[in-house]
């Protein structure tokens, strides 16, 4: 026989025997929990966490019964005090629960400031986790708290710990690319933020002063090809990120000058032809 309670939950199991017992007894009950002799109900708040192999019997007239009640006692966990109250958390750093000997699983529980909206949750053979690949926001905080599992069911929520992301992070051009002449289909790169849903490129002119134009989009690279620019022009280009429906503040600018006016010619299909006054002859276009 097998039960299963959580350490510092209200216990209650009643011996079943038959042929009308006079007294019951229990041996092995983890701290908390006793025995009712008269009733055989064990009952109480178990203080002890574990797996306990309890004899329990019942006696008559005649004789005394005896079997094995197995009881899992179910312990409770927190983030460690290292880990509770972090102002700027990093979606990679890892938050650390209290390790407890014998579970086979973590949960961590992510819900709103209040406690009230469980927010999403992170299922760890390790005790400790972190936001990275999970849909959170920047700037905000959130209350943790942490399940263990033991023999396939999990216990009951330790503490909350508040914790607060950092502010949505900038990013800018990668360095390879400032100071650089480009043409309009030329990339150019920005180091991806995680859980960042567009990037805006904003395209000002050399001293930063007037926008120029901006290109939107969800991946974090662009190229003036399909924008209005000028050949031969230096452009200082900051970025923003964007989380939901808010950008955050523009990276640091990278000046990116545009490659000069390109020449082109007749197709060289037409070079050496015999013409008509009516055919024409093609150039390859120019952006």
């Amino acid at each position: 026989m097998t039960e299963t309670t959580n350490i510092g939950e209200s216990y209650n199991y009643s011996i079943v025997a038959t042929n009308s017992p006079t007294s019951y007894t229990a041996t092995g009950l983890p701290s908390g929990l006793s025995i009712d002799s008269d009733t055989g109900v064990i009952s109480g708040t178990p203080t002890q966490a574990g797996i306990f192999s309890v004899e329990i019997s019942a006696t008559n007239a005649v004789g005394t019964a005896t079997e094995t009640l197995e009881i899992t006692v179910i312990p409770v966990t927190n983030l460690s005090s290292s880990s509770c109250n972090i102002t700027s958390l990093t979606p990679y750093n890892w938050l650390r629960a209290i390790p407890v000997q014998g579970v086979t699983d973590y949960r961590f529980n992510v819900y709103d400031a209040t406690g009230t909206n469980l927010q999403f949750s992170v299922y760890r053979n390790v005790p400790y986790f972190r936001f990275f690949g999970n849909t959170f926001t920047y700037g905000s905080t959130y209350l943790v708290k942490v399940e263990v599992k033991q023999n396939g069911v999990y216990g009951l929520e330790g503490n909350g710990c508040l914790v607060t992301t950092e502010s949505l992070p900038t990013t800018s051009l990668n360095a390879s690319h400032c100071g650089s002449t480009v043409t309009p289909y030329q990339w150019m790169f920005a180091p991806a933020i995680t859980g960042a849903s567009e990037y805006r490129f904003n395209v000002y002119d050399e001293t930063g002063t007037n926008l120029q134009f901006s290109v939107d989009r969800t991946v974090p690279y662009f190229r003036f090809y399909g924008s209005s620019f000028t050949y031969g022009t230096t452009y200082l280009v900051k970025i923003q990120a964007k989380q939901g429906a808010v950008y955050g503040s523009e990276g640091n600018g990278c000046l990116i000058t545009t490659e000069s006016l390109p020449t082109t010619s007749l197709n060289a299909s037409h070079c050496g032809s015999t013409v008509t006054p009516y055919q024409w002859m093609f150039a390859p276009a120019i952006t």
